[in-house]
Parts: C-alpha cells; structure tokens; sequence
C-alpha cells in the first residue's frame, strides 16, 4: 500500500502522514478534529471482496484489543472499514519504540529494570484476560515522551480456547523471538510471552539478540536445540546472578521458566540489587539439547521437506508454522507494523 492515502479520511479521521509501512498493514498519523488529537492508523491492506469470515475475525481482533485497559498497553480508540479498507486506530506516541533505543547499545541495568516491570505488568493483565500475544519484540515496544513503554501490536493475538478462536491455526511469531515449543508449532501457553520477553531483555542487556543464523529457519532451530547462551559473557558487568535469572526465563521447558512476567521482573530486580533470587535458589540442571519429535528440520531436501519461503530481507519478521502430514512448513512473511 503506498502513501495515497495522506489527505484522505477513514471515518472522523484525516490522514496526515505516513509512519510505517509493511506487508501486513501501513500505519498513518492521522488527526480526530472532534477532540483535537493525534491518532496512530493502522491500515490493512486491500481486501477486494471482503468475506464474512474476515470481517469476524477482524472485529473479534479490534474488540480484544479494545477491552485490554492498562496503562502499559497501547490503547486502542475505534476501529472501522471504508469500502475494502480495514483499520485500527491506536493512541498516538512520539518516543520511537524500544528497537531504535536498542540500536543505540546496550543499556543500563536500571533502565532495563524499569522497562521490564511495565511491561511484565502489562503482559500479566493480558495472561488474566485469558490473551497471549505471541509476537513479543522490541518493535513492539513504544515508549512515550516520558520513556514509559508501550506494549502495541495485540492485532495478532488469539483467545485460549473457547468458541471466540477465529484467529485460525497458525501459529505466528518472529524468529529471533520464538518460543522453542512455538518453533515446532506445539500447542502453547502464556509462557511463549514470557520467553520472548526474555530474548528481548537479553538484547536490552546486550544490543544483540541472544541466536544468530543465516537464515530464518537456522535461528528457529538454535531457539529448539542450542545451549542458552551465557549473558554474563555477552557483558562482563553485569550482577553474577542475572546469569541464572536469564537462564531459567530462556529455558528450553516452559515449565522450567518463570509462571509469570512479573515473577521474572521481580527476580531480576532482586539480581541487579544483589539480592538472592529465586532463580538461584531453584537453578536446573544444564540444558541439554532439546530433542525435536518427528522429523529433523533441516535445510530443504527431498527426504526432508521442511518449505520456507521468505519474501523479505529482514530476518526478524513474523513467521506462520502449520503441521502438515507430520511435516513442519515454517512461512516467512513481512512484518506487521
């Protein structure tokens, strides 16, 4: 979708101008003259012929969204269609997102700290509302004009069970974030959340993510089976007991992780104040490599079928996983803005 539609107006808003712009959505800043504000726009792209099932899903999503009232979740005002044109509409922040801090180094413990606790919060109200968000990432993040965060991007969430799952059953993420039991499209819990939170917080730590490869399925594969790496090589300064705090968030287990964000805040903070933690007291046993049931995934091959199809040069996109016959065919798509 191009710029075309700055001047244009969605309901009672002006499109002022471009933001951001993807395969899965372009965002707008736009204006609401009724209130005098700024708003943030969130435009899907075209959809000629829009089925029921569509509209559904879409309404469920922006109703979700809407019902989510904390102060470290991105608001979301109203929601509406024009013609083939489907969009949200979001409170408006001018702090840029926590990617472009990480872009700038590694950060301060105390600043991480302070990050981590909004956001902990922010996802354990969504966990009680029964809503995993699946795509926890830095872009993900926005901070406003006091450096408080944001968590935005609940458009891809899906209900725990009950008859309102209309989100359909891929499963959606992004690589460098993935949950090694969301890489191997099991059946998952809040505790994806959580792991994801704690990739991010390692990249905060570190300014780089904690698995690197040369493609997408690459990194999928060191999120399954490769050691955890260790943070207090990464960064030699950090409190000796954030080692074991980050050990036991990335486990390979969901079950060996923290129950909750909070509970892995709070464990943090007790590590930068050179406090016992928890996580300590309760350190497992070395991480073996994790075995992957079913077939291996490996490079493409005519005995292994593993499909992945990448339509865009950034690795850190949200990726679709379906099981078919047994096999896993990983989906690489541009990332949703």
């Amino acid at each position: 979708m191009s710029s075309s539609l700055v001047g244009r107006t969605l309901g009672a808003y002006e499109i002022v101008e471009l933001i951001g712009q993807g395969g899965m959505a372009t965002v707008y800043k736009g204006f609401q003259k009724s209130v005098g504000r700024h708003v943030a726009i969130k435009v899907l792209p075209p959809h000629p012929g829009l089925n029921e099932q569509f509209i559904t899903r879409f309404e469920l999503e922006a109703k979700t969204i809407g019902a989510l009232q904390h102060p470290h979740i991105l608001p979301l005002y109203d929601y509406g269609r024009d013609d083939d044109i489907l969009y949200l509409v979001m409170a408006y922040v001018d702090g840029g997102s926590l990617e472009e801090r990480i872009k700038q180094g590694p950060m301060d413990v105390h600043e991480v700290d302070k990050l981590l606790k909004e956001v902990a919060s922010a996802l354990d109200y969504a966990h009680r509302k029964g809503i995993i968000h699946r795509d926890i990432k830095p872009g993900n993040i926005l901070l406003d004009s006091e450096g408080h965060a944001l968590l935005a991007d609940f458009g891809i969430v899906k209900m725990v069970g009950g008859e309102g799952n209309l989100t359909g059953s891929g499963v959606i993420g992004t690589p460098a974030y993935m949950a090694p039991e969301q890489a191997q499209g099991m059946d998952i819990d809040h505790h994806v959340d959580i792991y994801a939170l704690g990739v991010v917080v390692y990249e905060m730590l570190t300014g780089h993510q904690p698995y690197n490869a040369e493609t997408p399925m690459k990194i999928l594969l060191k999120h399954i089976s490769d050691p955890v790496p260790n943070v207090l090589q990464a960064r030699r300064d950090l409190p000796p007991a954030l080692g074991d705090v980050m050990d036991r968030v990335l486990a390979k287990e969901p079950q060996l992780r923290y129950q909750s964000a909070v509970e892995f805040a709070e464990d943090f903070s007790r590590a930068v104040g050179g406090h016992e933690t928890h996580a300590s007291a309760t350190r497992p046993q070395a991480h073996p490599a994790a075995t992957v049931s079913g077939p291996t995934l490996q490079q493409t091959s005519p005995q292994q079928p593993a499909t992945v199809i990448v339509q865009s040069s950034t690795w850190n996109n949200p990726v679709v996983l379906m099981a078919m016959f047994g096999i896993i065919a990983v989906v690489v798509v541009v990332v949703a803005v």
